[in-house]
């Protein structure tokens, strides 16, 4: 871990897109964290290149709130999952995917874990356009931090604690 700095610092420099839903609560539920297994899913966009939403998986679990449609070049976005309302003993787990805007036909997948049993685990990758939204939930593995190149850009992803949610994943994109 010594090999590069923790993101979390970043999200005071990057302003988010964060949507007004948090209050509204899941059917019933006004806190996240009051939810079974939630998480807060932040994407950093350090690149020249818009990220488009392209779709979300859930293996199980809900959204609390939309992603952002789009997060434009030095934006991010933070949206909330947890398990379904009145859900017996499942989590949260799934993947979302986001078109990069003006790349060669690439998109962002990421995955997000947090079962009713068993440990969080995350994943990101840039990729072909051509897979599903589950792509990251497929892949997920463990929740240890991670830095890594992928066709041209570099993807950190990171666990770190939530005000809102029981946890936070916090990806970043950059060139």
């Amino acid at each position: 871990m010594g090999k590069f700095a923790p993101i979390a610092k970043d999200l005071a420099d990057i302003p988010l897109c964060l949507k007004d839903a948090v209050v509204r609560g899941f059917d019933g539920a006004l806190n996240i964290k009051d939810r079974h297994r939630s998480l807060q899913l932040t994407v950093l966009n350090n690149t020249p290149y818009t990220l488009r939403y392209s779709g979300v998986y859930f293996d199980s679990g809900t959204s609390y709130n939309d992603p952002c449609a789009v997060i434009l070049p030095g934006k991010g976005c933070t949206s909330f999952v947890a398990s379904k309302q009145g859900a017996i003993l499942t989590g949260v787990t799934g993947g979302t995917k986001y078109k990069i805007v003006g790349s060669n036909n690439l998109a962002l997948y990421i995955g997000f874990c947090n079962p009713a049993f068993g440990s969080f685990k995350h994943y990101a990758a840039v990729k072909h356009d051509g897979y599903s939204a589950n792509l990251g939930y497929d892949r997920c593995e463990d929740d240890n931090m991670k830095h890594f190149d992928a066709n041209g850009f570099v993807l950190t992803v990171e666990k770190t604690e939530s005000q809102e949610a029981q946890r936070q994943f916090i990806y970043k994109i950059s060139i």
